[in-house]
């Protein structure tokens, strides 16, 4: 699992031996077993909204009783099991989810960049003020992209 740079839409403010910087890019890091309580947490939530997901498509083919649409939704699935994962399918499968919270999701999802994960300019430790000057879907589509790095 190799780190990645993420670049920001706009310029977030850091300080380093107290003086002030800018700059759009965020350096992320697979979670170490520092970060296992919340890497634990997405990656569960993830399952689940996976599983979910899973049991309401076969579950529709079912009640249809169409033998063929359930053997074909079962060889996708299948076919699916190998294919590399977007950060975007992340987001939609989680937002899409009627057992998991975005926001509580979201949120460990901030705790585990504050723990260590997300480097500004590759040089501190992501703060909660930074967090608070990234957009929103902004940070929607770098907790996509993290989980499918790293916790998929």
């Amino acid at each position: 699992m190799n780190d990645f740079e993420f670049k920001l839409c706009r310029e977030v403010t850091y300080h380093d031996n107290g003086q002030a910087f800018k700059t759009k890019k965020l350096l992320l890091r697979a979670p170490s077993m520092r970060q296992q309580k919340y890497a634990s947490v997405l990656k569960q939530g993830l399952q689940r909204a996976d599983t979910e997901k899973q049991d309401s498509i076969l579950k529709s083919g079912i009640l249809n009783f169409d033998i063929e649409k359930i053997k074909q939704l079962q060889s996708e699935s299948q076919k699916n099991v190998t294919k590399k994962v977007t950060g975007k399918e992340i987001l939609e499968l989680i937002s899409g989810s009627k057992i998991i919270d975005l926001n509580d999701f979201l949120e460990s999802f901030k705790d585990i960049m504050k723990s260590g994960v997300c480097l500004v300019d590759g040089k501190v430790v992501i703060t909660d003020a930074i967090i608070e000057e990234l957009d929103y879907n902004e940070c929607l589509k770098l907790m996509g992209e993290y989980i499918a790095s790293f916790l998929s």
